[in-house]
């Protein structure tokens, strides 16, 4: 196809292709960049062309023997202008090297009829290395921004008014000339590209959040050359960015004194992004890269991990409003928006600071509970109104603050309790028992709770005990009134017919009026009597999925029951009871005790 543009445009120099379509629209005073776009390799559209085609155009997505055919040049020749740099690193899913969302350009070299350059494509270039000024990609006096999917003009769309060159920082001058001697090498520019990321990554706040993206394609001139003139002295080379990793962890500790683990979330939030990061070294010299504008707004999460509490400390602390937190939504990836609550790490570590300085220096531990072990939100409102007292040890961080349980609202909730309830300790010392056996009265219905009983806390209606002490006796009490052994109580009772209720629970269990005059110490003198009729087991097997419980079960069935074989082998027969119901964790540790206890081989139970 012969080139049907009445003024050719030969390519230049460093010229980008973008440029070439809008060099070739001006000159031949055609009114829009859509007319040319299929000639360029862009497919047609009824409504021209937009900035996703001048980008693959600037990549050379595009059907470059189409585009070399109608400009008359050689296909490496076009080729050759198209910059691809591949992705950022760290960086986003979609982010880019090559910055097309604007026409960037240097006043000077367009004064000089120069045309425009891959080199202004880079985001990180925000200054004109052959005349030492500032790129601009917005009007100067009106603000209006150089719209890509127009013609690039010496002048403003608007107002027609023409730029001016401004000198540029010496750290951008030298950015573009480091990056725009690279041009041709592009292994090398994106390695230079990449230092600058990781040094960008690790000198926000805005890397922590899980879902933001830095797009440098999408940043203005403006943004891009405050972020250059920070970052290029520690991303100019290795050695320099190892300097500045060694100066931003020390930074920080001195920021956040108490948050130890900050620096460590940020490194590896870094690493975990794909950032190169160079083993840290002494720093000589001082490196800065902390932006002292940043918020440090931070994930929930991450706040919490920085201060050293977990979840279930922090949660309550946002609830209360004890911290200052916002949501913030940003969208991900697959371009869904995400929402998440964000916390004030400054806010954070001032709370913590003032409560550090208040604490009094102790030594000694004795009777103090960690602060990371309390509601931490309560401890903040009593010691502020003075009812709390903080103590501290030789640290310097909240893992090292203390208090009184005893001072703790916890504390004062624990041993408040409604009236006429009791807890399990106290209903199981009024019944003679222990607490495995009141657990299972309760799990069973025989003895009723309070609507403000949980897991962690039985509480027991008061008159459902006395009514279970009043109808019946538990084998362990009229064992330990008598000074028998229980298990062989039980079983004596059974030889003299005297048979227990018929309630499937963990221990025998008589009705009183069944025992009612019944002589206990009759019993001693019984010698012949059969055994194994202790405790009876309640456990159906079928139910256990368990392969190592059910060895446990048949195990304990041979040697008469829970009562039994603790008897013979030592334990605890509420604990065994409890692991054969699965109230309770047998794992690989009980169960080499056990198997130790009863000289079984090792690895029995599997």
């Amino acid at each position: 196809m012969k080139s049907r543009l009445p003024v050719p445009c030969p390519l230049q120099p460093g010229e980008s292709l973008p440029g070439l379509l809008s060099r070739a629209v001006i000159s031949n005073h055609y009114s829009s960049l859509g007319l040319l776009a299929w000639h360029f390799g862009i497919d047609h559209r009824q409504r021209g062309i937009n900035r996703n085609d001048m980008r693959h155009l600037a990549t050379g997505k595009v059907d470059t023997p189409r585009l070399a055919e109608f400009t008359e040049h050689k296909l490496s020749d076009i080729e050759g202008a198209a910059l691809s740099l591949g992705q950022p690193c760290p960086g986003g899913r979609y982010d880019e090297y090559v910055s097309i969302d604007r026409w960037r350009y240097c006043p000077a070299c367009i004064k000089a009829k120069k045309p425009h350059q891959q080199l202004w494509l880079i985001p990180f270039v925000t200054a004109c290395p052959e005349h030492g000024c500032e790129l601009i990609d917005a009007c100067q006096h009106c603000d209006r921004p150089h719209a890509v999917t127009l013609p690039m003009l010496p002048h403003c769309h608007g107002c027609q008014s023409f730029p001016e060159a401004r000198p540029a920082h010496k750290h951008e001058i030298e950015c573009a000339t480091v990056l725009g001697g690279l041009i041709d090498q592009p292994d090398e520019l994106k390695a230079r590209l990449d230092r600058l990321m990781t040094a960008w990554y690790l000198s926000t706040s805005d890397s922590l959040r899980p879902h933001y993206r830095f797009s440098p394609q999408l940043a203005t001139v403006i943004d891009m050359r405050e972020r250059v003139i920070r970052l290029w002295p520690a991303a100019k080379s290795a050695a320099a960015l190892a300097n500045a990793i060694e100066t931003l962890v020390e930074d920080l500790q001195n920021r956040w004194p108490r948050f130890s683990g900050l620096p460590i979330q940020l490194l590896d939030r870094a690493r975990a992004a794909g950032a190169l990061l160079p083993p840290r070294d002494f720093a000589e010299s001082r490196i800065t890269l902390l932006c002292d504008d940043d918020p440090w707004w931070v994930p929930q999460h991450v706040a919490a991990a920085v201060a050293g509490i977990s979840g279930h400390i922090m949660n309550p602390l946002v609830d209360k409003r004890r911290i200052r937190s916002k949501l913030f939504t940003d969208v991900g990836d697959d371009g869904s928006k995400h929402k998440f609550r964000m916390v004030d790490l400054n806010h954070l570590h001032e709370i913590i600071d003032d409560l550090y300085s208040g604490a009094t220096a102790v030594e000694s531990k004795l009777g103090l509970t960690p602060i990371t072990k309390v509601p931490l939100h309560e401890v903040l409102r009593d010691v502020k109104s003075g009812r709390m007292s903080v103590f501290r040890s030789s640290g310097r961080e909240l893992s090292d603050l203390m208090v009184s349980y005893n001072e703790t609202a916890a504390f004062t909730r624990r041993q408040r309790k409604p009236q006429d309830t009791m807890t399990a300790a106290e209903a199981a010392a009024y019944l003679g028992t222990y607490h495995a056996v009141i657990a299972d009265l309760v799990d069973r219905k025989i003895l009723r709770t309070h609507h403000q009983s949980h897991s962690q806390r039985l509480l027991i209606k008061q008159a459902s005990v006395f009514d279970f002490h009043e109808k019946y006796v538990l084998v362990g009490t009229l064992a330990k009134e008598h000074g028998l052994n229980q298990t062989n109580l039980a079983e004596k009772m059974a030889a003299l017919d005297v048979q227990p209720a018929p309630l499937e629970v963990l221990v025998n269990i008589y009705r009183r009026e069944d025992i009612e005059g019944f002589d206990c110490t009759a019993v001693k003198g019984i010698s012949a009597y059969k055994t194994k009729t202790g405790r009876k087991s309640t456990v159906d097997i079928c139910n256990v999925s368990c392969p190592r419980t059910k060895k446990l079960i048949k195990l304990v069935e041979e040697h008469g029951g829970a009562t039994e074989f603790t008897r013979k082998f030592g334990g605890s027969a509420g604990n065994l009871s409890m692991m054969m119901r699965g109230k309770k964790s047998f794992g690989p540790l009980a169960a080499k005790r056990i198997e130790l206890r009863a000289q079984l081989p090792e690895g029995w139970f599997g």
